[in-house]
């Protein structure tokens, strides 16, 4: 590419582009944001003028039509994430879409395929890899510290934390499920990606509606989007995710539990040395524990200072659509969260394993 920056457009004018993608992007050299585009599109313009973005619509067809963009970052509801995404591959833009990648399995393979038969680069924002806390947690298992890793636990319970309720957060057919896709799909990148990816042989899972229902355990994200009451997807769900190697990964995740908060953490048990990576906690922890001359130690691992997460997926983006480094977060990453969440879905329907070919 030459030195011009690389051209922004953002579908989504709610709070991912505010706090997150628009400050990042300001931040980040050789970017620009140049467009927003929102079906309220008052508050595109609003957000617009506010962050010194040029334009402004009520549409991403709008948008996309205008031209003059590199990349585009999906912030819609997930029902949007696959057609939204395939429009602006279409109108030929780079994508980085907000995780879940899509509603399903189904829908994130056709767009990885479209984004690769258009040879244009596609991101999924699965930003808390990004994190400083578990960038080192990171090094310290793909180093070999750990020794074998035969067992991963990743936990987000939350007391109160249903978003949107009665909005396309807790409706089944807009968002694709609810705790799983939502939180639960950082969990589980998390656990893989720690744990060196390995292939899933099966899975066992159970969901739960019950607090959901009953319309306990209401959360502050997404309040401004209460507009009904419907609520047909899991505040909850337990999955026990068999790997080839092996090992073992145990998932739990809940938008609402009579449960003290436990903002995430991945536990994860080495042959040489176990791992705990806590961002619940302010600030977070990164624990080894091993042993020495016989007696069992722990010992508290530095956390280098980073920049915030969003930022560092994007300024990584970035350099890929420049040619300078690969895709932060590539599709086929969300491809295979994608079947997997399928996976657990599947098996808590049934009352029984699923296998996979993974």
């Amino acid at each position: 590419m030459t030195d011009q920056p690389v051209r922004f457009g953002i579908v989504g004018a709610g709070f991912a582009a505010q706090k997150m993608n628009l400050p990042a992007l300001a931040e980040i050299p050789g970017a620009r944001a140049v467009a927003i585009a929102d079906t309220n599109e008052a508050r595109a313009r609003e957000v617009a003028a506010a962050s010194d973005v040029p334009r402004a619509y009520g549409s991403y067809e709008a948008m996309l039509k205008d031209g003059e963009l590199d990349v585009v970052i999906v912030n819609t509801p997930n029902a949007l994430h696959a057609p939204v995404a395939e429009a602006a591959l279409a109108a030929g833009c780079h994508v980085v879409v907000e995780k879940p990648m899509a509603r399903n399995a189904d829908e994130a393979a056709r767009l990885a395929a479209f984004a690769q038969q258009r040879g244009l680069l596609l991101g999924v924002d699965l930003h808390l890899r990004y994190t400083p806390l578990f960038q080192a947690a990171h090094a310290l298992t793909s180093s070999g510290r750990l020794g074998e890793i035969y067992h991963v636990r990743a936990m987000l319970w939350r007391r109160n934390g249903i978003p949107g309720y009665g909005s396309w957060f807790t409706t089944a057919a807009l968002s694709g499920g609810g705790a799983l896709l939502d939180i639960g799909s950082h969990m589980l990148d998390l656990a893989l990606w720690l744990s060196g990816e390995p292939a899933v042989r099966s899975v066992s899972a159970v969901t739960s509606d019950r607090l959901g229902r009953a319309g306990v355990g209401r959360g502050g994200w997404g309040i401004d989007r209460n507009t009904g009451t419907t609520f047909d997807v899991d505040d909850s769900v337990s999955a026990f995710i068999r790997c080839a190697n092996g090992a073992l990964i145990n998932l739990d995740v809940a938008w609402a539990a009579h449960s003290a908060d436990n903002d995430g953490q991945v536990h994860l048990l080495g042959s040489e040395a176990g791992l705990l990576a806590s961002y619940g906690h302010n600030p977070a922890k990164l624990e080894l524990y091993t042993e020495r001359d016989g007696q069992p130690v722990t010992l508290p691992q530095a956390i280098p200072a980073g920049e915030p997460s969003h930022r560092a997926l994007l300024r990584g983006f970035v350099a890929a659509v420049r040619g300078e480094g690969p895709v932060p977060v590539p599709a086929v990453d969300g491809v295979r969260l994608a079947r997997l969440s399928d996976a657990i879905y599947a098996s808590a329907r049934a009352g029984q394993e699923i296998e996979l070919g993974d």
